[in-house]
């Protein structure tokens, strides 16, 4: 009968350590916040405090701008000259919406709903209010 005791023992004895490592585990996975969860709550949270029915606000100010190209000029991914990689060109004659000012760049939008930077130089470039 003592035998009997002591393997009842040792089984609990084995089965805590694998209790605990598959606590460990869902709490883990099932339990801990993650960072996608974080964004969400965030991007709830900023949502919820606007007026409902509100118009949203126009990026560059009340009255839409747009870029009138005064000579072929290449269109970039990001406002670098350096880093960014060219998307393609734009071409003299062209005008474009733009999305958004930046010290030396614009964004603008093409036809198509794509989006780059071209410079704020004004001999490349003419913005015009409409």
């Amino acid at each position: 009968m003592v035998n009997k005791e002591k393997n009842d023992e040792i089984n609990t004895a084995k089965a805590i350590p694998w209790v605990i490592l598959i606590f460990l585990i869902v709490f883990m996975f099932y339990l801990w916040p993650n960072a996608e969860d974080s964004n969400t709550a965030i991007k709830v949270s900023s949502e919820s405090s606007e007026t409902v029915g509100a118009e949203p606000e126009p990026a560059v100010s009340e009255k839409m701008e747009r870029a009138e190209i005064l000579d072929l000029l290449n269109y970039r991914s990001e406002p670098n000259d350096a880093k960014a990689s060219i998307i393609g060109t734009v071409n003299k004659g062209e005008s474009y919406k733009i999305i958004e000012r930046q010290e030396k760049w614009l964004k603008i939008e093409k036809e198509d709903g794509t989006s780059g930077y071209i410079t704020t130089d004004p001999n490349y470039v003419n913005i015009v209010s409409e």
